[in-house]
């Protein structure tokens, strides 16, 4: 369902919740472990994120970072 909400909230224009929908995708894939699948999402959350400014110590950005220094661990 991760797919549809993407492409729901591309449609939409929603960019907050298309960081977020990013970000839970790439989380899941990691969970996963497939770290190489997770880092595009990862990315585009971040990026995202830092565009609208989910900058917060809980936003997308710092927990997108954590996440994608977490691929590169594993």
């Amino acid at each position: 369902h991760s797919d549809d909400a993407i492409a729901l909230c591309e449609r939409a224009g929603a960019r907050v919740y298309l960081a977020r929908a990013n970000f839970d995708r790439g989380r899941m894939l990691a969970d996963r472990g497939d770290p190489s699948s997770a880092r595009p999402y990862v990315e585009a959350a971040i990026a995202i994120g830092a565009e609208i400014g989910m900058t917060g110590r809980f936003g997308v950005v710092a927990r997108g970072t954590d996440l994608l220094v977490s691929l590169d661990t594993s």
